[in-house]
């Protein structure tokens, strides 16, 4: 699969919604390291919410690479929310719940999704902040009938 996509020419991999449905078909052919390669280095070209969406669906073995790859990005575009979305949610599944706080607030900060307000919930329940992961759940509430803006 990965032959046949390197045999395209250069415009046509350089297009944003085939690489997300590459990505995708190889995340689900459990090509994960492939799919974290390929989405790295489109972002480093041209950033993309729907690619930096995708990085917390990989199943990767190290987690670090990832987690240092949005760190960069972070340092680079500090108000890259889908960044900050992304990298907390890596955050959230090594249980490190204040820096998963953080970076979902700085992301929910910059636009309104729900589900980063139910990640957000999580992280702070995780702290034992309940009154205030119950506030965000009525936050994220109170979206869900409105459309998520990107």
């Amino acid at each position: 699969m990965i032959n046949q996509w390197n045999t395209l020419p250069r415009k046509t991999k350089s297009d944003s919604h085939l690489i997300e449905c590459f990505a995708k078909l190889l995340i689900n052919r459990q090509a994960d390291n492939e799919a974290f390669t390929l989405l790295k280095e489109t972002l480093k070209k041209q950033p993309s919410s729907q690619l930096y969406s995708l990085l917390p669906e990989l199943k990767l073995q190290d987690s670090h690479p990832v987690v240092t790859f949005l760190e960069g990005i972070i340092i680079k575009d500090g108000d890259n929310a889908e960044a900050h979305s992304a990298l907390a949610q890596f955050y959230l599944r090594s249980e490190k719940w204040s820096e998963a706080q953080s970076h979902l607030e700085h992301a929910l900060s910059l636009r309104s999704k729900v589900s980063d307000y139910g990640f957000l919930s999580e992280a702070l329940e995780k702290q034992n902040l309940t009154k205030a992961a119950h506030e965000v759940s009525k936050k994220a509430l109170t979206l869900i009938s409105q459309p998520e803006t990107s």
